[in-house]
């Protein structure tokens, strides 16, 4: 399934040290033009009806016939359904408990080299829709034989994603952080405590907050038992300004993000 990467992700799970005016209290919105992103390629490939993707994780191979087929080890779907729409084009399909919950479409450009991927996502607590388009660009040719699709592309930030996938209102009493998101998930975590449930996340992130100074904390994400994510976030001086970085231990990809108070 195509990431949503981190920022809405993140966004949705940070927690702020327990002070009477905690510099997180708020609303806070992403923005997408300051996301950047460290990762090895992606890798697709689509050839002879198979379709694999090597840099999914973990890694997919399913028939490209358009039929729903079943995947395991995917928190946020159990059937995929690929097929070549034409020689520069390919849809895809998700589903989890019999419910279609997401698609992709993956466009070449004339040239070959750029390939966007334009996607919509309902597979939240509240069924809101979350677009995400990202455009990566070719870094390796298309094997011989292949659709054209094919080959390794250049990982990117997404360049555009709904509203509703970047924002979050938090706030914070005692030790305790209360989130709210409009996809109409929630997170109450004790600062320093235990992993907590993010309630309403179909794919039931456990998340364990740590305070390293008064404006800034790291946030550990878990899932299916597994360390997903390893996340800093930092409020500047002013208080308008949260900086956020992460990193997936599961392959190194790192990256960056700003989102701004309301």
């Amino acid at each position: 399934m195509p990431n949503i990467l981190p920022l809405a992700a993140a966004l949705a799970l940070i927690a702020a040290p327990a002070a009477a005016q905690s510099p997180f209290d708020g609303t806070w919105k992403g923005d997408v033009t300051s996301s950047a992103v460290e990762a090895k390629p992606d890798q697709y490939l689509l050839k002879d009806g198979t379709y694999n993707c090597a840099s999914c994780l973990p890694p997919l191979t399913v028939k490209a016939d358009g039929a729903f087929q079943a995947v395991k080890d995917r928190p946020y779907y159990d059937h995929i359904a690929i097929r070549a729409v034409d020689d520069r084009t390919v849809k895809q399909q998700y589903r989890q408990a019999g419910r279609v919950v997401a698609d992709a479409t993956l466009s070449l450009s004339p040239d070959g080299n750029t390939l966007t991927v334009a996607s919509s996502n309902t597979n939240n607590a509240a069924g809101v829709p979350i677009a995400v388009t990202r455009t990566q660009t070719r870094v390796a040719s298309t094997p011989a034989g292949a659709h054209a699709i094919s080959g390794s592309w250049k990982a990117a930030p997404a360049s555009s994603v709904s509203d509703a996938g970047m924002t979050v209102t938090l706030k914070v009493e005692g030790d305790t952080l209360n989130l709210t998101s409009p996809i109409g998930e929630t997170l109450t975590a004790k600062l320093g405590g235990p992993y907590a449930l993010n309630v309403g996340d179909p794919g039931k992130t456990m998340t364990k907050a740590e305070r390293l100074s008064p404006n800034s904390l790291r946030l550990t994400d878990m899932r299916q038992g597994k360390v997903v994510q390893v996340s800093t976030y930092t409020v500047s001086a002013d208080g308008t300004t949260l900086n956020g970085e992460w990193q997936d231990p599961r392959n190194g990809a790192k990256g960056t993000f700003v989102a701004r108070k309301q």
